[in-house]
């Protein structure tokens, strides 16, 4: 008898660092998942900002409809920032884990509703190619025998 394995919950989090999001259905590409890590939130001095900085980032919810261009941002007062995604047509470069990767600012409510809830300055920043938000993996596997 073969042993098999039941994949109990897909997670993504469409602005890395914010609270997860549970599809239904995903799918994986060489480079990761579609809608996982889209965007990223860089500090004053354009490193990364995230839940290891400030940890409440994760109590915000991320939704990123694709094909409308829409990002949604929910936080824990109810506040919501949502917008179709402009993006700044000069790129910028930013350092992810160890690798300089290319991106351009979301023009939008997005970075000032960050900044009001970390209370200080962000920016909200798109990658410019697929993948490219990840930490290096373009998946992680968690097995529920390692969190039990």
């Amino acid at each position: 008898m073969t042993a098999g394995a039941t994949v109990a919950r897909l997670s993504i989090a469409p602005v890395k660092s914010t609270g997860l999001y549970h599809p239904d259905e995903i799918r994986l590409e060489r480079w990761g998942v579609p809608g996982n890590r889209e965007f990223l939130i860089v500090n004053e001095q354009g490193r990364l900002f995230s839940g290891s900085r400030f940890g409440p980032l994760v109590a915000v919810r991320a939704r990123y409809d694709a094909d409308a261009g829409r990002l949604t941002l929910t936080f824990p007062d109810g506040s919501v920032a949502s917008e179709t995604v402009r993006l700044a047509d000069e790129p910028t470069s930013v350092n992810v884990w160890g690798r300089e990767v290319s991106a351009r600012e979301g023009m939008g409510p997005w970075a000032g509703a960050v900044a009001r809830f970390a209370e200080q300055p962000v920016r909200l920043l798109k990658p410019d190619e697929p993948g490219d938000g990840n930490d290096g993996s373009a998946a992680s596997i968690v097995s529920t025998a390692s969190i039990d």
